[in-house]
């Protein structure tokens, strides 16, 4: 699992038939401090998480045995949106 901010859509004109309707997130992982690190991914997001929340990604597998993603082409996926910084990160308990 990553720990991510989105900091952007990604659109395309033409995708495979399977991800036709499937949102399409920018995700930076983030550091310590929740700084992002400059790392960009591309996720599957089915969970609509707005630009600048911080979010849980699943990869690989992982990623397609999420709710609704299963036999898709997915490697990246959002599978939490966080209400805050988790707590080992100094968030609210």
């Amino acid at each position: 699992m990553l720990l991510c901010r989105v900091v952007g859509r990604v659109s395309s004109d033409r995708r495979v038939s399977e991800l036709a309707g499937r949102r399409l997130d920018l995700l930076e992982t983030v550091d310590r401090r929740l700084a992002g690190t400059g790392r960009r991914y591309v996720a599957v997001d089915a969970l609509g998480a707005a630009e600048g929340q911080l979010v849980l990604t699943a990869a690989a597998a992982s990623a397609r045995l999420a709710e609704g993603l299963d036999g898709l082409p997915v490697d990246l996926a959002v599978v939490a949106v966080l209400d805050g910084p988790p707590a080992c990160l100094g968030g609210a308990a």
